[in-house]
């Protein structure tokens, strides 16, 4: 009975382990189409990126710029989600990858 419950234990520990996010600055680890994504429609610089990781392997990436807009994608590398600042977005394009943008809204914030 110790031991079932000792090998149960380890196996716990090892998928907990696996599971951990991650955080990066380098923008090499996002699929290609993200960095893709990226370079053509977004004017500042990654602050970091969170990989989240169910069970070892890689669900999303939540990518923060340096102006505080934030953008998700999923493992491929297609957006999911994008929330950016006043003036973050350039509109090169009025695509993102093969995805229409249909709607904007626009609030204005206090951070003071």
């Amino acid at each position: 009975m110790k031991k079932i419950l000792l090998i149960m234990a380890v196996i716990v520990g090892v998928f907990s382990a696996s599971a951990r996010d991650t955080y990066s600055g380098d923008v090499n680890v996002l699929p290609t189409a993200a960095r893709t994504i990226l370079k053509n429609n977004f004017k500042s610089d990654v602050n970091h990126i969170k990989i989240d990781k169910d069970f070892g392997r890689v669900s999303e990436y939540d990518v923060i710029l340096n102006d505080g807009s934030e953008i998700s994608f999923d493992r491929n590398g297609n957006w999911k989600d994008i929330e950016v600042r006043q003036g973050a977005l350039s509109f090169r394009t009025r695509t993102l990858g093969n995805s229409q943008l249909c709607s904007a809204k626009s609030e204005e914030c206090d951070y003071s």
